[in-house]
């Protein structure tokens, strides 16, 4: 079990959390003895097993790069994946624009939507 998070951290970038102390012996990894009184680690202990370790970072970490591409082939609905407010804006903004311009306003909505999705990604990381 412990070398499955190891993996997964490393692979992530994510920071181990567990109080025991054999994982010193993976290169590479960034891990950390839970300290007493921090909530968002639930209090863990030194007789937790490896099991209850927490990898942090990992669940809601998003990919521009993928949202860079779902924006690309899917317009606004690829902004789905990293903002939906903005998917929302963008869609009413493409659908009125597109009509009133029969189209052309696509050109410059359609790489704003690029770069705002890539963005809400990057800031969904921090």
């Amino acid at each position: 079990m412990g070398s499955h998070l190891v993996a997964l951290a490393i692979e992530n970038g994510a920071t181990l959390h567990s109080a025991d102390r054999d994982f010193a012996r993976f290169p590479g990894l960034r891990w950390s003895i839970p300290s007493p009184g921090r909530n968002d680690l639930h209090d863990l202990t030194a007789s937790h097993s490896q099991a209850e370790c927490i990898i942090r970072d990992m669940a809601d970490r998003k990919s521009v790069l993928l949202s860079l591409v779902l924006t690309f082939f899917f317009g606004p609905f690829g902004m789905l994946y990293s903002t939906v407010p903005g998917a929302l804006v963008m869609l009413v903004l493409y659908v009125a624009l597109g009509i009133v311009t029969l189209g052309w306003a696509l050109t410059v909505l359609h790489p704003i939507a690029m770069i705002w999705g890539a963005v809400a990604a990057d800031r969904a990381n921090r």
